[in-house]
């Protein structure tokens, strides 16, 4: 089901080109801009309303010209519904080099603050346990594409972690995570 084009409402999040854990070593992220497709399988893929948060402009539509991947081709899209049931997330496992810094750097863009609430989110979870999150109250911080950076330091120790960003939309107005 495509998503509708609500400009006015537009929220943008685009992930980093490497869903970057930056520390000097590069995290084990496979296909961190989405490059490999809708359903490709190297991102588990999860919307109530959609099936998948991953989009690109032939399947979702523009959103009037705002919704546009950071680059390339495909982005996620959390919310575009209008209704409080919407939530999506992408998640993946990835190997964590040890380090004693370590950070989770996606890309955030919020073009509009649509109801400005923290009832719409955008969530950074590693192994289940929240380590981030911005709302549509942020999106003064976030006007153009600004990376939003994640302090990951307790989970640098060269194990495997699960990597999710989920999306909420509450339903008081369209919210649109891109």
């Amino acid at each position: 089901m495509p998503k509708p084009n609500q400009p006015n409402y537009m929220k943008h999040v685009t992930l980093f080109a490497a869903l970057a854990v930056s520390f000097g070593a590069t995290a084990q992220i496979t296909d961190g801009s989405f490059e490999a497709g809708i359903g490709a399988g190297t991102w588990n893929e999860a919307s109530v309303n959609f099936g998948t948060p991953l989009c690109n402009a032939a399947a979702c539509g523009t959103g009037g010209g705002a919704a546009v991947p950071r680059t390339g081709e495909i982005f996620a899209w959390f919310g575009g519904s209008g209704d409080a049931s919407e939530m999506a997330s992408v998640d993946q496992d990835a190997n964590v080099p040890a380090g004693t810094t370590a950070n989770l750097l996606v890309y955030v863009k919020m073009p509009a603050s649509g109801d400005g609430t923290a009832g719409n989110y955008l969530k950074a979870f590693v192994d289940g346990t929240e380590v981030g999150m911005v709302t549509a109250g942020d999106s003064a911080a976030y006007a153009d594409y600004t990376l939003w950076s994640v302090p990951i330091d307790a989970f640098a120790n060269g194990s495997v972690h699960n990597f999710k960003l989920e999306g909420k939309e509450n339903g008081s107005a369209v919210f649109n995570v891109l």
